[in-house]
């Protein structure tokens, strides 16, 4: 598909009974080519392979983020084995501040952490996420477009303690609701699975 750079497949690795078992992160050119006509026109006439598929999918959803800042390899960049994605939302006339002390302050003092490779803050955006809802890909999925988190940072690393560091650094007293997010924090541990690019980026 035109604009599409990259996709990862991650498995969450607690052992709670989890709704989604699986995380899986496309990394497009812009927000603009989840609602392209050339991407909405495949949505909306699935490969027989992806006709069988998509029914199998169960408590799926899928929503379109915009990276708001990242630092290291990130997103984009060089990938870790190892990913905790924390989501949240900013109190309500907060997200100013709170936006500019994780790119500024946090994003920043993670990547000081020996075993951090890169991470990014991503916040959702709405439209673009619902484009997909009325296409025959969208209609056939167990699940939806609902935006559970505003926002949620990714934190990657070389190894498990990754996710160790961003719940002691995000979860605790001086963590994120002490800038401005709402008490509601959840941190999901994911392992890479396997990733595929189009090209080299």
């Amino acid at each position: 598909m035109p604009g599409f750079l990259r996709g990862r497949r991650y498995v969450k690795t607690d052992d709670s009974q989890a709704v989604q078992k699986y995380f899986t992160l496309y990394e497009t050119e812009s927000l603009a080519t989840l609602s392209s006509a050339s991407y909405l026109e495949r949505l909306d006439n699935p490969t027989p392979w992806t006709q069988k598929m998509v029914p199998l999918f169960l408590n799926s959803n899928r929503v379109a983020y915009a990276i708001g800042a990242s630092i290291g390899g990130g997103i984009g960049g060089g990938i870790g084995g190892w990913m905790a994605t924390v989501e949240f939302g900013p109190q309500p006339d907060a997200a100013d501040e709170l936006r500019s002390s994780l790119a500024q302050r946090t994003l920043p003092s993670l990547l000081d952490e020996p075993d951090v490779t890169g991470c990014a803050l991503s916040e959702a955006d709405r439209d673009t996420t619902s484009a997909k809802d009325g296409t025959a890909e969208g209609r056939d999925a167990d699940g939806g477009s609902e935006v559970a988190a505003s926002w949620i940072l990714f934190v990657e690393g070389a190894r498990s303690s990754v996710v160790d560091i961003a719940e002691a650094r995000l979860l605790g007293p001086d963590g994120l609701s002490r800038h401005g997010a709402l008490e509601e924090v959840a941190l999901k541990p994911y392992r890479l699975m396997f990733s595929l690019a189009d090209r080299p980026i």
